[in-house]
């Protein structure tokens, strides 16, 4: 089958582009909307706050859960999968843990 130089030029040029960027607006539009819609999710374990004599890891923080996009270290869902990335970053530059202060030495 022989590809003409119309087919390749229709596949690498304005539409390929215009497709491209269409889908990594609606990715990012639709994490946008999910982390706006989402909440701080917790107690969860961060392992900064240990038992004094033992070593455990309390709960000590809350973590940032987009609207039904579940990624952290106790597993995932098909949400979270798909937009791990902006997840990871957004933890990572806006929605930092919130840690709990704790009265007192534990």
């Amino acid at each position: 089958m022989k590809v003409t130089k119309q087919f390749r030029d229709f596949c690498a040029g304005k539409w390929m582009r215009r497709s491209l960027v269409a889908f990594w607006a609606v990715y990012f539009v639709t994490y946008l909307l999910l982390t706006l819609h989402g909440d701080y999710y917790g107690p969860y374990v961060a392992g900064k706050t240990r038992l004094k004599n033992s070593g455990w890891a309390l709960r000590d923080s809350y973590i940032l859960e987009p609207y039904h996009a579940r990624f952290d270290r106790s597993g995932f869902n098909w949400a979270g999968a798909i937009f791990s990335p902006m997840i990871l970053l957004d933890r990572l530059v806006c929605h930092r843990d919130k840690y709990i202060a704790f009265d007192h030495e534990p």
